[in-house]
Parts: structure tokens; C-alpha cells; sequence
């Protein structure tokens, strides 16, 4: 072979090397730079959301119709829920947040619930974008989510746990056009209805908050005013007062008068509402919430009346207060990645707007928000606002920790057992209280 030749060769192989390299890159090209149409669109970022809202509410109605809505005009953004029902959701809650394993979005309580979450760093405060709800929601709304200065959640609605809802025929019948303004006239009534064969007032104590929530709250506050209880959580005042131990003893009064059902520890605060609607029971005490049920919703609505818990004469509170908190806020898991971060919040700025606000005052319940109420409410949504606007009572378990709010709940169970006195169940809701005292002192 000539040089020549050789040479020729050489250069043809060189040139066709070349070629294949152009030819690679030229197809490599387009897949860096963008991807390919036909792969479809990105896939959509995922947020786990725990919640409670399994039950056949109006409140959880609306709720998930607004999760439903984001994710139809959101499409990038996928919500895995899993919903749990409310009696074991504080559980689980619970044992995600000792395991450190939340997920990246969770209902959770205000006050003393919220607080040893943010202490143990498993929530990310949402002050960013507060400024979102400067107008709609005012300044003491965001009270109870708010820990060491920072906000972790909104709240959805404002609910009262101590609306007294009773029987105005039953009422009637046992001579009380008016529900009694004192607690002495009270027992009067309750006496009456018995003679008459009435059960007097219904209770769901299965899940034993009711009695706590319900009854401790607000007598607790009639009798020893509107500082008690934030008091106790501080060290500043205690369970075993005489103040406190007479709201334990109006506990065991009402239960030797036998005014409630036998069954009241084995049935829980939805089946009781049903004894009511049934005609079983003259009365039950429950939350503001379930005014559409009992009232609206109810063909013989207008035969049920409300009240609050009367006054005591040695009272110290306001008896025209009324035992509530906000609640439902959707709390983001402090280890989000920038881009689920982003779509949490995109979540919250969503779901919380004006128009979901007005969609539960439409459906009578109470919301925080700076809202008129609509002009073809229903009567008995305005009476209760009217009912509840005289000052809020704090409720039990938004102040005390969850191991006194235990404590608390079993002693009352044990009071309407006649297994304990008020006194000695006073003193070991204190014990309880002064080890959490010690404990938290010692870790600071």
C-alpha cells in the first residue's frame, strides 16, 4: 500500500470518528436540555396529610370538599391522606410525634397540645406567609397557635363546649318556661324532671373529655374566675384550692342525684345526641358545632332551646362567659425540602382563604374570621353567636398538659363513680401537675 493511500485512509477513519461524535452529541442534546414531550408531565409533588375528618359531619363535609378543590386546580400537587377517626387521632398523633415520624401535614390542637410538638422541633412555623390573613383573621385568633412567638397553624372555626341544648316541652312540663339563671334553681329543675320520670341531662363520657371539657371548664370558671386554670399550669395556684374542690364537688353532687344516664361512661358524645333527638334525655351539653344538628337540621328544632351554665352565688366569674377555643389547624412538618415547603404553603393559603370561612357560616358554624354573617342565616346561628359573645372561658385541655388533662379525666370518672372523693381527687391531679412542673423545670 502506498503512503499515499495509507494516508487517505487515515483520514476517512478520522473524519467518520468525528462524524459518529457529532452524531451522538446531536442526539444527546435534546434530552439535557429539555425532556421529551412524549414522557408526559412531571409527577406531581406528594404531601402525607393525617386528619380527623372521617366522621359524617357538616364540619367534615366541608373540609374535604376543599381538600377535593385544591387538588382539582392544583394538579401538581398530590395530597395522601389518611384519615383517622377522632377517638384514636390524638393517639396516633402521639406516637408519630415520639417516633418523630409526622407527616408533612397534621391537625393538630391548640395551647398545652401544641406546645410539646414545637419544643421537640417537629414543626415548621408558618410566619412567612401569615401576612396572607392580616384582614380575615384577627390578632387573638391566632393566640393558640402561637408558641414562643412563632404561628404553626390557623384555625378553622371557633367552637364553645358548653352550649346547654334541652327540651323546651320537657322544660315545660316541669314548670320552667325559662332555662334557671342560678345553680341552686337548677338542681331544682333537675330534681323535677326526675319526679317526672325524665332523664335529665344526657352524657357520652366514653371517651372521658366530655365531663372535663364540657362541665370542669366552664364551673371551674363561674366559681373561680377567668385566671384558675392558667394559674395551675404555672405553678401559680393548684388543684387542691377550695375553689377548684368545689367544682369536683358539683361533679359528685350531680352524680348522686342521678341526673344523667346509667350508661353514660359506656356511650360516647355522638350517641348521646342521638338519646336527645330520641326524646330520651331533657338536655345534653355539647359544642357549639353540633347546633346545625340538633337545631336546623332537626324537624322539631325549634322545641330546643340553649342556655349556658348558671350562676353560683359564690361565684368569682362571669356567668355570662362561655368555655371555648379555636380549633382544626394544619400544622407543616419542620423537615420539608425546599419544593414540599413550598407546596404546604401553597396548601394553607388555599384551604384557608375568605370563601372557606363563609362556606362553614354557611353551614351555622362559628368561624374566627372577620366576617358579617350572612343575611339569610338561619335565627338560631345568630342566637348562638349572641349566646357565646360575652367572653371566652379557657377549656381545660388547651391549658393543662396532657398527662394533668389524663389525670384530671380519670379523677372525674372516679368522682362519678364514688370511687374517690373531690378532695382526694384533687390531690392527685395536683401530684400530677407538680411532677410536670418539676420535670419541665428541671430540663430547662
Amino acid at each position: 500500500m502506498t503512503r499515499s493511500r495509507m494516508k487517505r485512509l487515515f483520514c476517512a477513519a478520522i473524519g467518520l470518528t468525528l462524524l459518529m461524535g457529532l452524531t451522538a452529541c446531536a442526539t444527546a442534546w435534546p434530552r439535557n436540555r429539555a425532556p421529551d414531550s412524549a414522557a408526559g408531565p412531571p409527577e406531581p409533588t406528594v404531601l402525607t396529610f393525617m386528619h380527623n375528618w372521617s366522621g359524617p359531619s357538616k364540619v367534615s363535609t366541608v373540609y374535604m370538599e376543599r381538600l377535593r378543590q385544591f387538588e382539582r386546580e392544583n394538579p401538581d400537587i398530590r395530597i395522601a391522606q389518611e384519615a383517622i377517626a377522632s377517638a384514636q387521632y390524638k393517639i396516633k398523633l402521639g406516637t408519630h410525634s415520639a417516633g418523630r415520624k409526622l407527616p408533612d401535614l397534621s391537625v393538630v390542637w391548640p395551647g398545652s397540645r401544641l406546645i410539646p410538638l414545637v419544643d421537640s422541633g417537629l414543626l415548621m412555623p408558618i410566619d412567612d406567609i401569615i401576612g396572607e390573613w392580616e384582614e380575615l383573621l384577627p390578632p387573638d385568633a391566632l393566640q393558640g397557635f402561637t408558641v414562643h412567638g412563632q404561628t404553626y397553624a390557623l384555625p378553622a372555626i371557633q367552637n364553645f363546649d358548653d352550649i346547654i341544648y334541652y327540651n323546651k316541652s320537657y322544660l315545660l312540663k316541669a314548670g320552667y318556661k325559662d332555662f334557671p339563671d342560678s345553680y341552686g334553681e337548677f338542681k331544682e329543675m333537675l330534681v323535677r324532671l326526675k319526679e317526672l320520670g325524665i332523664t335529665p341531662i344526657g352524657l357520652g363520657n366514653k371517651d372521658k373529655w366530655p365531663l372535663s371539657s364540657a362541665y370542669v371548664s366552664i364551673i371551674t370558671d363561674r366559681i373561680n374566675g377567668p385566671s384558675f386554670l392558667q394559674g395551675v399550669a404555672s405553678g401559680e395556684r393548684a388543684f387542691t384550692e377550695s375553689g377548684f374542690v368545689r367544682v369536683l364537688s358539683v361533679i359528685g353532687e350531680l352524680a348522686e342525684m342521678e341526673v344523667w344516664n346509667e350508661d353514660m361512661n359506656s356511650i360516647d358524645a355522638i350517641q348521646v345526641l342521638e338519646r336527645f333527638l330520641q326524646g330520651e334525655v331533657a338536655m345534653v351539653i355539647s359544642n357549639s358545632s353540633y347546633n346545625a344538628k340538633l337545631r336546623i337540621d332537626n324537624p322539631n328544632g325549634t322545641q330546643v332551646g340553649v342556655a349556658l351554665f348558671p350562676r353560683f352565688a359564690e361565684g368569682r366569674g362571669d356567668p355570662a362567659r362561655s368555655a371555648g377555643n379555636i380549633q382544626m389547624g394544619i400544622a407543616v412538618n419542620s423537615r420539608l425540602d425546599p419544593a414540599k415547603k413550598e407546596a404546604a404553603f401553597r396548601f394553607l393559603k388555599f384551604f384557608y382563604d375568605e370563601s372557606f370561612y363563609r362556606s362553614l357560616l354557611m353551614e351555622n358554624i362559628l368561624v374566627p374570621a372577620r366576617l358579617e354573617i350572612p343575611e339569610d342565616a338561619d335565627p338560631s346561628l345568630r342566637e348562638i353567636i349572641g349566646l357565646t359573645g360575652n367572653g371566652t372561658a379557657p377549656i381545660l385541655d388547651s391549658v393543662v398538659p396532657l398527662s394533668v388533662k389524663d389525670a384530671v379525666e380519670t379523677g372525674l370518672v372516679a368522682i362519678v363513680k364514688g370511687q374517690a372523693a373531690p378532695e382526694e381527687a384533687a390531690q392527685e391531679m395536683q401530684r400530677v401537675m407538680d411532677q410536670w412542673l418539676n420535670d419541665n423545670r428541671a430540663a430547662d
